[in-house]
C-alpha cells in the first residue's frame, strides 16, 4: 500500500486484493461520501 501511495500521490483509495478498498480524505464526511460512490461503482460493475 505504501508503495501504491508514493508512486500515484494524489490518490485517493487503494483497492487492496482480499481487504478491500482503502479511502482517505482531509474530512471523514468526504471519506465516507467518496467510499459510498466505490460501493455502488463496484456493486453495479460486478452484477
Amino acid at each position: 500500500m505504501a508503495e501504491a501511495i508514493r508512486k500515484y500521490p494524489n490518490t485517493n483509495s487503494v483497492f487492496v486484493r482480499r481487504h478491500g478498498i482503502y479511502v482517505w480524505e482531509k474530512t471523514w464526511q468526504s471519506a465516507k461520501s467518496m467510499a459510498e460512490c466505490y460501493h455502488y461503482s463496484f456493486e453495479v460493475h460486478f452484477k
